[in-house]
């Protein structure tokens, strides 16, 4: 960097001294092409000393400016290519940076209704689960509610057979002791209570 600054600082300086070196050559030149006195004389001494000011102009630019110049370009060249080649990296990497994220969110999808799908069958095995329980349950209260009706059926019958058997007694002992003896019914009516005891 402090080379080209150098390289720069003496064009500059070239081109500062060069300058109206040119333009005052030039000047003696138009003055003498319009001399009218005297015979048509060209400077030569002046021209030669301006080509000798080019000639170390041009040399000091090819030897100094050039190369800087050639230097200058073919390193803004590799800049501008090697951020060209950055940016195209970049693109790709952002290309499949997107791919990748395209893909996620696929995954994603696929594991959402998976998911879905999931809680779907296990409400459908849940409600299952609840209808066979609830038949279960059904089907006990059946069996429960049979059991208490035909147990009370027949605490019932039993109770209407004792009350008929209770009934019978007191109608067949009025009866006996309207038409039989003390002695005779007594024992009468201890064989039937004897009876109605075996029978239970």
């Amino acid at each position: 960097m402090n080379n080209r600054f150098m390289q720069t600082l003496l064009v500059l300086a070239i081109v500062c001294i060069a300058g109206p070196l040119f333009a005052e050559g030039g000047e003696h030149a138009v003055e003498a092409a319009h001399n009218a006195h005297g015979a048509a004389h060209f400077p030569w001494d002046k021209w030669a000393w301006n080509m000798v000011n080019f000639l170390v102009f041009a040399g000091v630019l090819w030897k100094y400016a050039l190369p800087a110049m050639q230097s200058f370009f073919a390193k803004r060249r590799e800049e501008l290519v090697s951020e060209m080649n950055a940016a195209k990296a970049l693109r790709l990497e952002a290309k499949a940076q997107l791919e990748r994220f395209e893909d996620k969110l696929k995954d994603l999808e696929k594991e959402r209704q998976s998911i879905m799908d999931e809680y779907h069958e296990q409400g459908e095995r849940e409600r299952d689960r609840l209808i066979v329980d609830a038949k279960k349950q059904v089907e006990k209260m059946r069996v429960d509610a049979e059991m208490i009706i035909s147990q009370e059926t027949r605490k019932a019958v039993s109770a209407i057979e004792k009350q008929a058997v209770d009934e019978a007694i007191g109608l067949a002992m009025t009866k006996l002791t309207t038409k039989m003896s003390d002695h005779a019914q007594n024992g009468l009516v201890s064989d039937f209570v004897d009876e109605l005891r075996a029978m239970d």
